[in-house]
């Protein structure tokens, strides 16, 4: 492939993925929001991850381990509702946050599927998977499955790639 052609297919390519991103965007955008985030963005905004998970322990409330089972999503909404303070503003930045989160792990996605099938399959299935509903609907919310979902997709891509056994693992 001359230099030219190969410049050619990487600007197709980005112009590929900038359409599928803006379509997964306007997709997934949505003003509703699931009970828990709300919750979980004010536990954050007022109260420290220890006194979070000391709560969980004295508390019926909640199943036990509600906060403590999420801990590093209790975190990361603590840090960044200490930063951005409060407000709408503040919000977007927060859903902003969580949806990089889970662009990222499409990238992480990406990345695992080329390692176990190529980047043909890979590519078509990154697709379906950004359009999935499951994707669709945790676009710009502050769950806690979305850190998980890239933490999750970052290891299993980290497991495949421990089996390398060519070249390309240096």
């Amino acid at each position: 492939m001359s230099h030219r052609s190969a410049s050619a297919h990487r600007s197709r390519a980005a112009i590929v993925v900038a359409l599928v991103l803006v379509a997964f965007l306007a997709l997934s955008w949505s003003d509703e929001h699931y009970w828990d985030e709300l919750f979980y963005l004010y536990s954050a905004r007022f109260h420290s991850p220890g006194e979070l998970v000391r709560f969980d322990a004295v508390s019926h409330l909640f199943p036990s381990g509600f906060f403590a089972e999420k801990l590093g999503h209790v975190v990361l909404l603590s840090a960044l509702t200490r930063v951005l303070r409060g407000g709408e503003a503040a919000l977007r930045s927060i859903q902003a946050t969580y949806t990089m989160l889970l662009l990222g792990s499409f990238v992480a996605a990406w990345a695992c599927l080329r390692e176990l099938f190529g980047p043909v399959r890979a590519r078509d299935a990154t697709v379906v998977l950004v359009f999935s509903p499951l994707a669709l609907y945790l676009a710009g919310k502050t769950l806690s499955e979305v850190p998980s979902v890239l933490f999750t997709t970052i290891g299993c891509w980290a497991f495949v790639r421990a089996f390398r056994t060519d070249s390309r693992s240096s």
